[in-house]
């Protein structure tokens, strides 16, 4: 799980979030925020979506989304990848998956195929994705993914610019 003081990519994702999201959802949308780490990205979203699902592997990261999400209508969940919501459909999945590993960071529990997994089985879940990711990157998310995606917005950070790059089923 990664702090977002120390890892500017998730503030500067949620700030920019819901002005992304908006168009693309539904009234009344319900929407997953995938390895939600401390719930920046969900509690953004609350702002322009009825229902929000946020999931974790860490068990630490749900205890810490819980406390930083109370009172916001958010259903924080516990497991790997999609296993939390299996069989549940959303609107729009959000990811900003750790593509910065830092070895001393005891926090960070990542899976190293978790682009891959995530690129397998999202139109299962959705029609539409959103994932943080460095901005000059983009081919690299989409060979690990295997999905076609797009950038739509660079968002300038302390360190490596974040790119918020778009999938669609359709």
């Amino acid at each position: 799980m990664f702090d977002p003081k120390k890892h500017l990519s998730g503030l500067a994702f949620a700030d920019a979030l819901p002005d992304i999201a908006q168009p693309m959802l539904p009234e009344r949308a319900k929407v997953l925020d995938l390895g939600t780490g401390t719930g920046v990205l969900a509690a953004a979203l609350t702002r322009v979506a009825r229902m929000v699902v946020a999931t974790d592997i860490s068990e630490r990261a749900v205890k810490d989304a819980t406390k930083n999400l109370k009172g916001l209508d958010v259903e924080v969940r516990a497991g790997d990848l999609f296993d939390p919501v299996w069989g549940e459909w959303f609107d729009l999945i959000v990811m900003n998956p750790p593509y910065e590993v830092d070895a001393s960071d005891d926090l960070t529990l990542s899976s190293p195929d978790m682009v891959e997994r995530f690129g397998r089985q999202v139109s299962t879940y959705a029609n539409r994705a959103l994932i943080g990711w460095p901005a000059e990157e983009g081919d690299r998310l989409a060979e690990l993914s295997g999905l076609s995606v797009e950038r739509l917005e660079v968002v300038p950070t302390k360190g490596e610019s974040l790119g918020i790059f778009s999938w669609s089923a359709t």
